[in-house]
């Protein structure tokens, strides 16, 4: 069985190229989201065991604690659900799991308010008042970053409602508006189809500490060379790769992508 929040299927066709019909199981309601919080618990452990650094919460992108921030997702009438609190309390709980085993110095978080991947997003009022709420708990918890997705496109696939309807999830905003720092000494990243120019203002600003590359890395193994030496980037990215193979060969997509001359 998948664990949810509720018994709520999410909308659209099936992930990657899994066998079978597509659409989404019906997850299983987690009983008591307590032993969620232990579970990650006991894996902050074993991670710090096993030789990391540090731990991130990954509390974004349709995942289960995303889940249970979004009410369309989450319609639990216990302390897990309802209001805005409520529904923040599995991610907060969970970060403090996480902070009692590294500290809070060890530990980050990765968000997206911006929603759509995996059929989440509530109306912008709504969104608004969860993460303004949530994020504001977050930083008086001093962790050592909050990585911000931005809006993107490609993440938000378009699914059909009950009428036959294409729509998206997706609420597109400015993710840097939401209070992520002050007074924290929380280190505020952003994430999500950045080009190297934006990422360098934005830093060079002082509006964001750091920015992350996911799909430049994949496309450019030695994508810090290549900003170094102001070499042209690799646009060309297989998007069939991400979580696939192609013709069964496993190295395609994930180790020829090939590196600039010297």
């Amino acid at each position: 069985p998948v664990p949810g929040p509720s018994a709520i299927a999410a909308q659209g066709g099936k992930f990657r190229s899994l066998p079978g019909q597509p659409g989404y199981v019906v997850p299983t309601p987690i009983e008591d989201p307590w032993d969620i919080v232990n579970e990650f618990r006991n894996a902050a452990k074993l991670a710090k065991k096993a030789g990391f650094d540090g731990v991130e919460l990954q509390s974004g992108n349709g995942s289960l604690i995303h889940q249970f921030l979004d009410y369309s997702a989450n319609e639990r009438e216990d302390q897990w659900g309802g209001s805005v609190g409520n529904r923040c309390r599995l991610g907060l709980e969970c970060m403090r799991a996480l902070i009692e085993v590294w500290g809070p110095a060890r530990v980050g978080i990765k968000l997206s308010p911006c929603a759509g991947y995996n059929d989440v997003g509530m109306p912008l009022p709504d969104t608004i008042m969860t993460f303004t709420y949530y994020i504001t708990q977050l930083a008086s918890m001093k962790p050592a970053y909050v990585q911000l997705l931005r809006y993107v496109p490609f993440l938000d696939a378009p699914v059909e409602s009950s009428s036959d309807k294409v729509f998206k999830r997706g609420v597109p905003h400015d993710v840097l508006a939401y209070d992520s720092k002050n007074p924290s000494p929380t280190r505020v990243f952003i994430n999500g189809g950045l080009n190297l120019d934006e990422a360098e203002k934005l830093i060079s600003d002082g509006v964001v500490d750091a920015a992350v590359f996911g799909c430049l890395w994949l496309a450019n193994p030695d994508l810090q060379k290549r900003v170094e030496k102001r070499v042209p980037l690799n646009g060309n990215l297989d998007f069939r790769t991400f979580y696939d193979t192609v013709d069964n060969d496993p190295r395609t997509g994930y180790s020829d992508y090939p590196e600039a001359n010297p």
